[in-house]
This record gives structure tokens, C-alpha cells and sequence, in this order.
């Protein structure tokens, strides 16, 4: 190639290294593109689009991306016309350094999991246009059949034509991955983002089928028209995603929530300082806009809090401008959740009473210092314990001792659940002091009770709050308590 166009080795190295540059480019513009739009896309609270038309996550992680690589790619060749090959020997290289890239992919995969061999089609596909290319070429010198095969065009049709298999299979093998899972994306839950794994499949498809296309677009006297079509496609994708044919939910694909009529008890040294009540809503999906805008149009509440907050963040110590910080969680993980709170009326009694009392208090030495209460509830509690700064947790009497888990820090978090429907547990706790620290120890122990048997006894104000959700909302719903007390 070089001696036909009679360049030196270096100017020929200069021309690939050039075009090589410009097919990378290209991937990690659709890689960006991909991230960008899923973050976007989550940041605005319009993650799970494609929720109820599948066939969208395709638009928004296949088409948005191959079409801004396409742009890229048209820019670079206008750019650098001058230093690249002709088009059509440039058009070749990049695909052949594409076809190296999916090699070097493939290799990649060989030794991170079994299933590379999937992507080995489309080399094989490529490899076989190349074989037709070159078998086309030789029989051009035959001079009876060389003038069917004498057209520098020819090799564009059958590299095209060669794509179609390429395509049938990875659109089907994506589009059976579409189907299966986005309806598994749904009980991903608040805390991840479904979007992400559309970003991957996205890519996949633009790696295996979009870029061996890519390049020959470039080949035909309406390249530049992608500038004016890719901003009317992102308009019509963003349009999708905000309007009624992009919301996610219905009956058949609903709106999760756990909602939790609660009561809280606030004590210091098991003297009531405060209590409230009202009822926590938990949403279940990543779509967070929907549950807000769904709340705020009830006029029956008189105070909505919003809280998005974590356990750092939450410093779970009683003060009247965090009173919403101790929320009715039931796992761990609940934490990173955002949730809406609605002040209500005081839930019926609920039985067995949730409480805690403290049974000894002594001082072993200057530094440690131990505690013994009796905790009596539902069969459900979840218990956290918050040691003063100058303290540590350093010995209790569940199961596994404090020894045997690593990197245990405050606040020490325990889900207690018995098969009884009572539960009744004597705590015995041992805290150790900083010797630096000249303050006394304190701590908090907050303990969130569950009852979920008794729905039968919710509150009218209650059940008339539920019934005022629309029909595309899924509720489960109980009755929890919070007691929190402070030991100075």
C-alpha cells in the first residue's frame, strides 16, 4: 500500500497512527456518551425510561451513541483530511483497527470469564468479507470474468452484505437480553442504577455491530447530514424519556412502596423527652421523581419532610432540627434511600409494647465500663447501638462475639428476629474509654420495632391514606415503633 502510494514507511506509520487515534476516539466517545446519558438521565430522575417499551433502551444506549461517534468520526476526516489516506483506504484501516480492538477485547474476555466466544462472531464475519474482498480482487486480473469484479465500489456491497448475519444475531441475542432483564432491572431497588447495565449492553452492541458500520457511512455524500440529525434525535429521546410514553409504571409493571405508620419515643435516662408520630414511606424503585410528585399533591398531610440522607450523615442524636433523622428502617441498606415523611395521627396500640430497661450499670476499671438492659418487642427489632466519641464497643453477649468481625465500627447496627411473636433478650454490654478523653462514656441505643401482623387494626386516617395512591402503585404496609434512649 505504501509503495502504490508512494509513501515512505514513517509518512505511511504517521497516516495509520492518525486513523488509529480517530477509531479510538470513537469508542471512547460512545463509552462517554453511554455514561453521560445514564447519569443525566438518573440525575433528572428519569432512570427505567425503557421500563415499559423496551425497545427504547436501545435508542437511548445504541442509537444516541452510535450517532455521536458518527459525528466525531465525520469531524476528524473533515479536519484532517490532508493527513489521512484516501477515503476509502482509510475507511478500510479503521476497520481493520477495529477488528483489533474486538480481538484484543475478546483476548481480554478469555481469561476474565467463558463467555468471549460469543463475540467471536462478528471477527469471523469480518474475516470472511476480507477472504470475499481479496477473492474479488484476483479474479479482476482474469480477463473474461474481471470486468464483473473490476469496480472499487464492490468492496462496500459486500461487506455490507457480510454485516447482516452480524447483525441478526447480536440484535437478537441483545434483544433476548432485553426482555429477561429489564423486568429483574425493576427489583434492583432505590439504591442501584438499572440504567447502567442498559449502558453496558449499549456498548456491547456498538463494539460488535454499530462500528464495522460506522465507517462506511462515511464513504457517502450525505455524511454531514448526522449534524443535523443527532440534535433532533436527542430531542426526541429526551422528549421519550419526560413525557407519558417514557414513564415506567402501570399495572402490570408497578410503583413499589413500604409504608410504615409509625410512633417515636425519644428518652434520656428512660425519662420521655418527646414523641411523634406519622407515616414513613420507603420507595422501592430508582425513579424517585415519581414517588415525590406523588405525595406532594395529597392536601389531607399538613408537613411533608424529603429526606436523603445516610448514616454518616445522620447523626442520630435527638435534636428538634434533625427530628426526622430516626426513620423505621428494616435493614441496614434503608439508609441510603430517599424518603418522604407525612405527619400523622398515633397508630393504634400495638402489642407486644417495644421497650427498653436498663438493669445494671458498673465500672470495672477507669477505662471500661459495662451495661446490662432487658429489650421486650416484636419478634422483628432492629437495634442500634451509638457509643459516645470517646468509647468503643468492645464486648457483647450475641452471636458472634464482637472478636470474630472485622472492621466493626459505630454505630453497631444488629437485626434481632426470634420465631416467636414475643421477643424478650437480656443485652449485656462492655464499652471501653479513649484514655485521653477526661469526658464520661454515653451512649444511645435505638431500637425500631416491626409489627406486620396487624393490619386489621390500622387506623381509619391510615387505611384512607393508603386508598388515596393511584392504581399503579404497589404497597406493602405495617405498623413499626421507635424507641430511642440515652444513657449519660
Amino acid at each position: 500500500m505504501a509503495d502504490s502510494l508512494e509513501l515512505s514507511l514513517r509518512q505511511m506509520m504517521k497516516k495509520f497512527g492518525i486513523i488509529f487515534l480517530l477509531q479510538t476516539t470513537c469508542i471512547l466517545v460512545i463509552i462517554v456518551v453511554n455514561y453521560i446519558t445514564c447519569i443525566l438521565l438518573d440525575s433528572l430522575r428519569y432512570s427505567l425510561s425503557f421500563y415499559n417499551v423496551k425497545v427504547f433502551s436501545f435508542g437511548f444506549y445504541v442509537v444516541n451513541s452510535m450517532m455521536a461517534a458518527s459525528c466525531i468520526m465525520t469531524l476528524f476526516m473533515e479536519r484532517f483530511r490532508g493527513s489521512l489516506l484516501p477515503i476509502q483506504l482509510s475507511v478500510k484501516l479503521i476497520l481493520h483497527c477495529h477488528a483489533l480492538f474486538v480481538c484484543l477485547f475478546i483476548l481480554v474476555g478469555l481469561f476474565t470469564s467463558g463467555n468471549a466466544l460469543l463475540y467471536t462472531f462478528c471477527i469471523y464475519v469480518y474475516n470472511t468479507s476480507l477472504t470475499l474482498n481479496l477473492l474479488a480482487t484476483g479474479l479482476a486480473q482474469i480477463p473474461r470474468v474481471g470486468k464483473y469484479f473490476n469496480n472499487e465500489h464492490l468492496w462496500i456491497y459486500i461487506h455490507c452484505i457480510c454485516q447482516l448475519p452480524n447483525i441478526l444475531l447480536y440484535g437478537y441475542v441483545a434483544y433476548s437480553v432485553v426482555i429477561i432483564t429489564i423486568p429483574l432491572l425493576g427489583l434492583l431497588g432505590p439504591t442501584q442504577n438499572p440504567d447502567i447495565y442498559m449502558l453496558l449492553l449499549g456498548f456491547l452492541i456498538n463494539l460488535l455491530v454499530t462500528c464495522f458500520l460506522i465507517p462506511v457511512y462515511q464513504l457517502f455524500s450525505g455524511a454531514k447530514f448526522i449534524y443535523k440529525l443527532y440534535p433532533f434525535t436527542m430531542v426526541v429521546l429526551f422528549v421519550i424519556a419526560v413525557s407519558n410514553i417514557g414513564f415506567p409504571f402501570n399495572k402490570q409493571h408497578p410503583q413499589k412502596f413500604f409504608i410504615r405508620h409509625t410512633s417515636r419515643d425519644f428518652y434520656t435516662n428512660e425519662m420521655k423527652e418527646y414523641n411523634d408520630s406519622g407515616y414513613f414511606i420507603f420507595p422501592m424503585d430508582r425513579r424517585l421523581y415519581a414517588s415525590s410528585n406523588l405525595v406532594e399533591n395529597f392536601s389531607m398531610v399538613s408537613n411533608i419532610q424529603t429526606i436523603f440522607f445516610g448514616v454518616v450523615d445522620c447523626l442520630f442524636k435527638f435534636q428538634k432540627e434533625q427530628e426526622f433523622c430516626i426513620t423505621p428502617i428494616l435493614y441496614p441498606e434503608e439508609f441510603s434511600m430517599g424518603l418522604h415523611f407525612f405527619e400523622g395521627p398515633t397508630p393504634k396500640e400495638v402489642y407486644p409494647k417495644l421497650r427498653i430497661h436498663k438493669l445494671k450499670e458498673f465500672i470495672k476499671n477507669n477505662l471500661t465500663k459495662s451495661y446490662e438492659f432487658n429489650i421486650e418487642g416484636p419478634h422483628v427489632i432492629l437495634m442500634i447501638i451509638i457509643p459516645s466519641w470517646n468509647s468503643r464497643l468492645i464486648k457483647w453477649n450475641l452471636d458472634p462475639p464482637i472478636s470474630e468481625i472485622p472492621d466493626l465500627a459505630s454505630p453497631y447496627i444488629v437485626h434481632l428476629s426470634y420465631a416467636d411473636k414475643q421477643l424478650n433478650h437480656t443485652l449485656e454490654l462492655e464499652f471501653e474509654k479513649n484514655p485521653v478523653s477526661d469526658e464520661s462514656v454515653t451512649i444511645e441505643i435505638i431500637l425500631i420495632g416491626h409489627y406486620f401482623e396487624v393490619e386489621k387494626d390500622f387506623n381509619p386516617e391510615f387505611t384512607t391514606f393508603l386508598e388515596n395512591f393511584p392504581d399503579y402503585v404497589l404497597i406493602r404496609s405495617w405498623t413499626s415503633k421507635v424507641v430511642t434512649n440515652e444513657y449519660k
